[in-house]
Protein backbone atom coordinates (compact mmCIF):
# COMPACT_ATOMS: atom_id res chain seq x y z
CA UNK A 1 0.00 0.00 0.00
CA UNK A 2 1.35 3.76 -0.37
CA UNK A 3 0.83 6.34 2.62
CA UNK A 4 0.92 10.20 1.95
CA UNK A 5 1.59 11.83 4.95
CA UNK A 6 0.36 15.38 5.59
CA UNK A 7 0.70 16.58 9.03
CA UNK A 8 -0.11 20.41 9.76
CA UNK A 9 0.53 23.36 8.28
CA UNK A 10 3.44 24.95 10.09
CA UNK A 11 3.15 29.25 10.83
CA UNK A 12 6.83 29.41 12.02
CA UNK A 13 10.06 27.83 12.65
CA UNK A 14 9.12 26.08 16.17
CA UNK A 15 5.73 24.73 14.07
CA UNK A 16 8.43 23.59 11.37
CA UNK A 17 10.51 21.40 13.85
CA UNK A 18 6.75 19.95 15.56
CA UNK A 19 5.62 18.99 11.88
CA UNK A 20 8.59 17.06 11.37
CA UNK A 21 8.33 15.01 14.10
CA UNK A 22 4.39 14.68 13.55
CA UNK A 23 5.46 13.57 10.07
CA UNK A 24 8.03 11.11 10.65
CA UNK A 25 5.32 10.28 13.38
CA UNK A 26 2.85 9.30 11.03
CA UNK A 27 5.51 7.90 8.52
CA UNK A 28 6.26 5.32 11.42
CA UNK A 29 2.34 4.93 12.13
CA UNK A 30 1.41 4.23 7.89
CA UNK A 31 4.74 1.28 7.93
CA UNK A 32 3.40 -0.07 11.09
CA UNK A 33 0.01 -0.45 9.56
CA UNK A 34 1.41 -1.79 6.05
CA UNK A 35 2.87 0.60 3.69
CA UNK A 36 5.49 0.07 1.68
CA UNK A 37 5.87 3.49 -0.06
CA UNK A 38 5.29 6.24 2.48
CA UNK A 39 5.18 10.07 0.81
CA UNK A 40 6.61 13.42 3.11
CA UNK A 41 5.17 16.17 2.23
CA UNK A 42 7.02 19.16 0.17
CA UNK A 43 9.45 21.16 1.97
CA UNK A 44 9.49 18.67 4.79
CA UNK A 45 12.88 20.53 6.06
CA UNK A 46 11.62 23.97 5.90
CA UNK A 47 7.55 24.42 5.65
CA UNK A 48 7.03 27.53 7.97
CA UNK A 49 10.48 28.99 7.99
CA UNK A 50 11.23 32.11 6.89
CA UNK A 51 13.53 32.76 3.56
CA UNK A 52 16.70 33.18 5.51
CA UNK A 53 15.94 30.11 7.53
CA UNK A 54 14.71 28.50 4.60
CA UNK A 55 19.03 29.46 3.09
CA UNK A 56 20.50 27.99 6.18
CA UNK A 57 18.55 24.79 6.21
CA UNK A 58 18.90 24.06 2.67
CA UNK A 59 22.36 23.75 3.56
CA UNK A 60 22.11 21.18 6.16
CA UNK A 61 20.21 18.40 4.54
CA UNK A 62 22.16 15.31 5.63
CA UNK A 63 20.63 14.83 9.29
CA UNK A 64 16.87 14.36 7.20
CA UNK A 65 18.44 12.15 4.75
CA UNK A 66 19.91 10.37 7.71
CA UNK A 67 16.43 10.37 9.31
CA UNK A 68 14.77 8.84 5.93
CA UNK A 69 17.49 5.93 5.15
CA UNK A 70 17.24 4.59 9.33
CA UNK A 71 13.09 5.03 8.91
CA UNK A 72 13.38 2.74 5.26
CA UNK A 73 15.69 -0.12 6.65
CA UNK A 74 13.93 -0.17 9.86
CA UNK A 75 10.49 -0.60 8.46
CA UNK A 76 11.53 -2.18 4.96
CA UNK A 77 9.45 0.50 3.13
CA UNK A 78 10.05 3.26 0.67
CA UNK A 79 10.47 6.84 1.49
CA UNK A 80 10.00 9.96 -0.89
CA UNK A 81 12.06 12.74 0.84
CA UNK A 82 10.96 16.44 -0.46
CA UNK A 83 13.44 18.93 0.30
CA UNK A 84 14.54 22.32 -0.13
CA UNK A 85 18.52 21.27 -0.56
CA UNK A 86 21.52 23.14 -1.67
CA UNK A 87 24.25 21.06 -3.87
CA UNK A 88 26.87 22.42 -5.82
CA UNK A 89 26.05 26.22 -4.94
CA UNK A 90 22.61 25.97 -6.27
CA UNK A 91 19.39 25.33 -4.31
CA UNK A 92 16.74 22.70 -5.81
CA UNK A 93 13.15 21.95 -4.66
CA UNK A 94 13.88 18.49 -4.90
CA UNK A 95 12.69 14.73 -3.64
CA UNK A 96 14.74 12.07 -2.77
CA UNK A 97 13.73 8.17 -2.92
CA UNK A 98 14.93 5.78 -0.57
CA UNK A 99 14.55 1.83 -0.74
CA UNK A 100 13.70 -0.63 1.62
CA UNK A 101 17.48 -0.57 2.11
CA UNK A 102 17.69 2.82 2.91
CA UNK A 103 19.62 3.86 0.05
CA UNK A 104 19.02 7.09 -2.37
CA UNK A 105 18.14 5.21 -5.71
CA UNK A 106 16.29 8.43 -7.34
CA UNK A 107 16.21 12.03 -7.18
CA UNK A 108 14.31 14.58 -8.88
CA UNK A 109 14.78 18.44 -9.24
CA UNK A 110 11.11 20.61 -9.21
CA UNK A 111 11.72 21.50 -13.01
CA UNK A 112 8.46 24.48 -13.05
CA UNK A 113 9.64 26.90 -10.17
CA UNK A 114 6.93 29.53 -8.88
CA UNK A 115 8.26 33.00 -9.16
CA UNK A 116 8.45 32.99 -5.40
CA UNK A 117 10.69 29.27 -5.12
CA UNK A 118 13.31 31.62 -7.23
CA UNK A 119 12.72 35.04 -5.87
CA UNK A 120 12.86 34.17 -1.72
CA UNK A 121 14.78 30.92 -1.76
CA UNK A 122 16.92 31.60 -5.04
CA UNK A 123 16.10 27.76 -6.35
CA UNK A 124 17.18 26.39 -9.72
CA UNK A 125 15.21 24.54 -11.51
CA UNK A 126 15.60 20.80 -12.28
CA UNK A 127 16.38 19.81 -16.04
CA UNK A 128 15.95 15.76 -15.75
CA UNK A 129 12.44 13.91 -15.94
CA UNK A 130 13.42 10.46 -15.24
CA UNK A 131 11.72 7.42 -13.60
CA UNK A 132 13.52 5.19 -10.96
CA UNK A 133 12.52 0.94 -10.76
CA UNK A 134 10.90 -0.35 -7.88
CA UNK A 135 8.83 -3.31 -6.75
CA UNK A 136 6.21 -1.06 -7.38
CA UNK A 137 6.65 -0.72 -11.13
CA UNK A 138 8.50 2.38 -12.76
CA UNK A 139 7.76 5.32 -10.86
CA UNK A 140 8.04 8.88 -11.82
CA UNK A 141 7.73 12.31 -9.53
CA UNK A 142 6.35 15.80 -9.80
CA UNK A 143 6.42 18.62 -6.94
CA UNK A 144 3.54 21.09 -6.86
CA UNK A 145 3.59 23.38 -10.01
CA UNK A 146 4.89 20.78 -12.24
CA UNK A 147 0.83 19.46 -12.16
CA UNK A 148 0.10 22.90 -14.10
CA UNK A 149 2.68 21.60 -16.98
CA UNK A 150 0.99 18.31 -18.38
CA UNK A 151 5.13 17.45 -20.47
CA UNK A 152 6.08 16.50 -16.88
CA UNK A 153 3.20 13.24 -16.50
CA UNK A 154 3.75 12.89 -20.32
CA UNK A 155 7.40 12.10 -20.56
CA UNK A 156 7.01 10.72 -17.18
CA UNK A 157 4.62 8.13 -19.19
CA UNK A 158 6.43 7.57 -22.17
CA UNK A 159 9.20 6.83 -20.20
CA UNK A 160 7.16 4.09 -18.65
CA UNK A 161 5.94 5.06 -15.23
CA UNK A 162 2.84 3.23 -13.57
CA UNK A 163 2.84 5.45 -10.38
CA UNK A 164 3.81 9.52 -9.98
CA UNK A 165 4.30 10.50 -6.41
CA UNK A 166 3.34 13.81 -5.82
CA UNK A 167 4.23 15.53 -2.27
Amino acid sequence: SVSAVQPFQPLDAEDCQSMQKRGWALARQAAQRGAKLIVLPEYFNTFGLPPDQVLAASRVTSTQKEMASRFSREFGAWLLLPLIEERQGKRFNTAHLFDRAGDIVHTYDKTHLTVGERDAYALTAGDKIDVAETPFGLVGVMICYDIYFPEVARILSLKGARLILFP
